[in-house]
């Protein structure tokens, strides 16, 4: 599998994901069906070749939907909000639990 050794560069990660990766297994998809295939020094180039890691990744757009999503007004073009809800009181994470402590011998 030297082809999956290309995908990612040292750019790419962290500097010491280099040296503790060793290897690792990818479920891959293939005519023959689906296998566990092992990658060993998977981060061997300093650039690597991200358009083969991420081929078929990202779904593809068709042109319909694109003709469509254009036709629409801008202002509902626009990104989603994101709410976040806080709680100004505090929840019992333990309540009602009897506590559980264990002599020197079974620590």
């Amino acid at each position: 599998m030297g082809l999956g050794s290309t995908m990612l560069g040292r750019r790419h990660v962290q500097p010491s994901v280099c040296s503790t990766l060793h290897e690792i297994q990818v479920e891959g998809t293939f005519p023959s069906g689906t296998y566990l295939v092992t990658v060993h020094n998977p981060i061997a180039t300093d650039d690597g070749n991200l358009a083969r890691a991420l081929y078929g990744y990202v779904p593809r757009m068709p042109l319909t939907m694109i003709s469509l999503y254009r036709s629409l007004p801008s202002s509902s073009r626009r990104g989603s909000v994101a709410l976040v809800a806080v709680r100004t009181v505090k929840a019992p994470l333990n309540a009602n639990r009897s506590t559980f402590s264990c002599g020197p011998r079974q620590r």
